[in-house]
């Protein structure tokens, strides 16, 4: 980290921000990392950008909303990604937001990227290693994000393989390991998780049985999961959101029902979820992530076989329902959200 010198005297000592003073020129990386050490008085505010998705008759789009997770309200237009597509998956730094494969027709291996700070269209970051549809999610540290399985194109037609890229640094995915339940791998399921360590949880197997197996991967070491555990029920499309210490997975469809159950976990913890309250309403197949002490949870397909534009919002560290957060500005499922200030980034 470069010094910085205070007024117009130069010193051998650097500066750092206290909760009084933050005189001079930071990045935001930095800011991130003094307001974890509560050594930064003016707060970062987390961007949250809800990706792709279809709003039914058989169309996708690529249309990218954000919001401030602070403040409750209606998302607006931020830009397009590169091609429309549903059913892919999405992670990010505190900079940058990466959204990968999906489906319009085919799949694709596609790899996006935006600047949170920059309102505009995606850039092309790469390609994975296979193209997929209905991934079991992404999630990332604040340099390394991970997307995990999926639905291929070729027999076996699901893939028990995680990609990794360096978020940085675009470029083709690489292998990272794959699925604990290598010979019966699901789809469709949520990951989350800290800077540390991604949590994998349900889906859907290839025998069309909902998974309730929870799998854990250590984000900086390269390697297989591991069982961390189980979900209270098993389902499918589900999604979640996380602090840097708990994960609270929501929604899904379970046993022929919509779900609007919240369970969570401690992430550095092994061990079965617990409950932690409702959402809104019973649905699937929406978008979520963390927002600092937020969480939230966008779009998806009701129990009334109606698709939604509405945004749930939870505090992470207090058990209980959720609560109206406002609405994107089109009803849609397989939203994939990302965040400038999930649990991986703190």
């Amino acid at each position: 980290m470069s010094s910085r010198y205070p007024g117009g005297l130069i010193t051998a000592a650097d500066n750092t921000p206290s909760t009084s003073s933050s005189t001079g020129v930071w990045k935001l990386e930095e800011a991130a990392l003094f307001t974890n050490q509560s050594k930064w008085q003016i707060p970062i505010v987390p961007r949250m950008l809800f990706n792709m998705g279809d709003i039914g008759g058989g169309t996708v789009i690529n249309t990218i909303e954000t919001v401030l997770a602070t403040t409750t309200g209606n998302a607006t237009d931020f830009g397009d990604l590169t091609v429309a597509r549903k059913g892919g998956a999405a992670a990010s730094s505190t900079t940058r937001s990466v959204v990968a494969g999906g489906n319009n027709g085919s799949r694709f291996n596609t790899i996006d990227f935006n600047t949170f700070a920059s309102a505009g269209n995606a850039t092309d970051f790469g390609d994975l290693t296979s193209a997929r549809v209905f991934l079991m999610g992404g999630h990332s540290s604040n340099t390394r994000a991970l997307f995990g399985g999926g639905s291929i194109a070729s027999s076996p037609f699901v893939t028990a393989a995680v990609d990794y890229i360096t978020i940085a640094s675009a470029g083709d995915g690489a292998d990272f390991g794959d699925h604990h339940n290598s010979t019966n791998p699901p789809t469709s399921g949520a990951m989350t998780g800290s800077s540390t360590r991604a949590v994998m949880g349900g889906g859907d197997t290839s025998d069309n049985q909902d998974e309730d197996q929870l799998s854990y991967f250590t984000i900086s070491s390269l390697g297989n999961g591991t069982d961390f555990g189980n979900l209270g029920a098993a389902r499918t499309v589900l999604t979640g959101a996380s602090s840097s210490t708990r994960a609270v997975y929501g929604y899904g469809y379970y046993a022929g029902n919509y779900s609007d159950v919240l369970e969570y976990i401690t992430i550095a913890s092994t061990g079965n979820s617990t409950d932690f309250g409702d959402q809104t309403s019973q649905i699937d197949t929406a978008g979520g992530e963390g927002g600092g002490t937020r969480g939230l949870y966008a779009g998806g397909g009701n129990n009334l076989g109606a698709l939604v534009a509405s945004i749930d919002f939870i505090t992470i560290a207090s058990t209980g329902n959720a609560s109206d957060f406002g609405d994107m500005t089109s009803a849609r499922r397989y939203v994939e959200t990302s965040s400038s200030a999930h649990g991986g980034n703190t």
